[in-house]
């Protein structure tokens, strides 16, 4: 049997009480390790040389102010992401916001990364993407041919249900 050793640990990312799991991945356009440390947040991670590098707001939300602060704040989270591979500036996240009497609210949101700004700029949104059920798995199809520019997502619920979504039109950062 093949052994198997640690080649070292990263303790500095910022991880959210309210965060139930972190998602990683490896970002195709930078090729850092990005994790979804705090609530709103993407952070991009340089193992090379053990660096945050960017830290990506793609979930927008208003904190309550001092006079509020009595009110139970129910933060939402980016639960699951995904980056397209064939095309580099894509992604898509999955947040949800839930609370002791709000209902799980689910949101499926693509993204088109902007090299002017440097930040991910919003394509599309889906609320509660599967209805009563809620999202486990994304990803992004592979496109069958370089000249091809139809992007496709796919998504999974816990019911068992397969989606794919797809442009509503010719325009690649339309859905």
């Amino acid at each position: 049997m093949a052994s198997v050793r640690e080649d070292w640990v990263y303790r500095s990312i910022s991880i959210h009480t309210a965060i139930s799991h972190t998602a990683i991945q490896i970002n195709p356009r930078t090729k850092y390790l990005t994790v979804n440390g705090l609530p709103g947040y993407l952070q991009d991670f340089d193992p090379s040389d053990l660096n945050l590098k960017h830290s990506h707001q793609v979930l927008h939300f208003v904190p309550v102010s001092k006079r509020e602060s009595n009110s139970k704040t129910y933060i939402p989270t980016i639960k699951l992401f995904a980056f397209n591979h064939s095309d580099v500036n894509n992604l898509c996240t999955v947040d949800e916001r839930s609370g002791e009497q709000l209902s799980t609210e689910e949101s499926m949101k693509m993204w088109i990364y902007s090299e002017i700004s440097g930040e991910y700029k919003l394509s599309a949104q889906i609320d509660r993407p599967h209805g009563q059920s809620r999202v486990t798995a994304i990803t992004y199809r592979p496109r069958k041919n370089e000249t091809s520019k139809r992007v496709q997502l796919l998504s999974a619920s816990d019911d068992g249900t397969i989606k794919m979504w797809s442009h509503s039109s010719s325009q690649a950062d339309v859905w």
